[in-house]
């Protein structure tokens, strides 16, 4: 097959490939990944094979927590469906792979993360951690990242990087469903000294592992600084970084924050509307739908956040709340 019988197709291909498509969703209705959030999901269309997905937000305003909280809702769906050789991808180049794997095997069990990572730990605990190792086998979830173990011989972490580790990921017989990248500034590529046009091609590759790798694709955004200058501070689509390229190139945004992070805990957030008040909490975080191609947008979620189990539940409709809407 010739490069032009790969990217050109008749109206009649056209037409019977579309029917075909509908038909395996008709077969699949509840197909596609979801948020596991059910208010988001009342909103968001589920994220399907070749949708790139940005979640944007200021740092510390749980974009990873959020990832994580969506990559879990997979895995547990993975498991339900009994998908033995389905997985989630996490690819990051912020944090090493044994701190993220501690979010799993601390998570639900009681363990204080915070004790761990000082090195404060009994003999007990140690032996909860263990019992939690050998269920992480059991998780459906592949980290790509840098390692504290092979850290004297790491290689250089780029987008070319990612695209080579998920065709190691598929050569050991396992169907990706969905691929994290965290975050988009941090990723590198060759031969990009600008940022703006580093990111932009970063974003562009991305779009192309969606559509290679038949999954959808969530990639974390750090929003600008420009953002903390707002009252509420939820960060808009047009808010990412040397960003202009996710604007056209997303099939859906969300953006995030936690009131916490400017507002003093007990005080009100502001500019909600009066039946929609709220004091600023550490648990509490917002969720906006600001950009979903072929479907509705600008709607805004109010959750909390398990920290315990890295979970967003007790989820409300905030669309209605602000004065001013969304920024």
């Amino acid at each position: 097959v010739n490069n032009n019988e790969l990217i050109t197709f008749s109206p009649s291909q056209v037409g019977e490939m579309t029917v075909a498509h509908v038909e395996e969703l008709k077969k699949n209705p509840n197909s596609g990944v979801r948020a596991g959030i059910q208010e988001l999901d009342k909103y968001m269309l589920p994220m399907r094979p070749g949708d790139l997905v940005m979640v944007i937000g200021r740092p510390s305003n749980f974009k990873t927590g959020l990832a994580f909280s969506i990559a879990k809702s997979q895995c547990d769906a993975i498991k339900f469906r009994k998908e033995e050789n389905s997985v989630v991808v996490y690819a990051t180049w912020e944090t090493a792979v044994e701190e993220s794997g501690l979010i799993a095997l601390t998570s639900g069990n009681g363990l204080n993360r915070t004790n761990i990572l000082r090195g404060i730990i009994t003999d007990e605990d140690m032996e909860i951690l263990k019992d939690s190792a050998i269920l992480r086998t059991k998780e459906p979830m592949w980290i790509v990242g840098h390692s504290v173990a092979h850290r004297k011989e790491r290689p250089n972490l780029d987008i070319e990087s990612i695209v080579n580790a998920m065709e190691y990921i598929e050569g050991n017989g396992k169907e990706i469903k969905l691929i994290i990248i965290d975050y988009l500034q941090l990723v590198q590529a060759k031969g990009f000294s600008d940022k703006g046009s580093l990111v932009a091609h970063v974003t562009q590759e991305c779009k192309n592992m969606v559509l290679r790798y038949a999954c959808p694709i969530i990639v974390l955004c750090q929003a600008r600084r420009e953002v903390d200058l707002r009252e509420f501070r939820l960060p808009r689509y047009g808010d990412g970084m040397w960003t202009s390229e996710i604007e056209h190139a997303a099939d859906k945004i969300l953006t995030v924050w936690m009131p916490k992070t400017s507002i003093p805990e007990g005080v009100e957030v502001p500019l909600l509307r009066t039946d929609y008040k709220i004091d600023s909490s550490p648990d509490l975080i917002f969720i906006a739908m600001d950009k979903q191609r072929w479907g509705g947008a600008q709607n805004i979620i109010k959750a909390t956040i398990d920290f315990d189990t890295y979970r967003i539940k007790g989820s409300e409709d905030y669309s209605r709340a602000l004065v001013t809407g969304i920024g």
